[in-house]
């Protein structure tokens, strides 16, 4: 019995503005592909933005899981899935490029994973958004206020 595994992955980088990646990697009986496009734009000097789109296919990776501290673990992952997208957008804005004067920054993420998108580091077992709003502002040279929210959506349900 013979067994061939390969990896390749490829990445174009275009003056830290545009970035294309594509990975291929399994055996002759199991391929998984992730194919990956990005784009960095600066909007000020302190402030940007990055989009970043992602489709992946194929089996996804196995992963060796403890869910009780280390006295049981359970292969997850594997699971062969059709094509599936994700997109996510990370935006820095700092107070400076929005003409405000105190300093401070706005960080936003989005990020939206369809069911049977697959990472190395995770499976998306049902569609999935999330949104992160960080605000961070220097009242005074000893006091800074930050605040933060959070949404995670599943149709999962959790």
């Amino acid at each position: 019995m013979s067994c061939r595994h390969s990896d390749a992955s490829s990445r174009i980088i275009l003056e830290n503005v545009l970035g294309v990646q594509i990975d291929q990697d399994g055996s002759l009986a199991t391929v998984r592909e992730v194919a990956s496009i990005d784009l960095n734009a600066d909007i000020g000097a302190q402030s940007s933005i990055t989009i970043e789109l992602a489709q992946s296919s194929g089996m996804g990776p196995t992963r060796n899981i403890s869910d009780n501290g280390g006295l049981d673990v359970a292969a997850h992952g594997g699971e062969v899935t059709d094509r599936a997208n994700a997109a996510r957008l990370d935006a820095h804005l700092d107070h400076a490029d929005l003409g405000i004067s105190r300093p401070g920054s706005i960080n936003i993420v989005v990020e939206q994973r369809e069911a049977g998108f697959q990472t190395t580091a995770a499976d998306t077992p049902a569609d999935q958004t999330q949104v992160r709003i960080e605000h961070t502002v220097e009242l005074n040279d000893k006091t800074t206020l930050s605040t933060k929210l959070d949404h995670f959506e599943s149709d999962a349900g959790n």
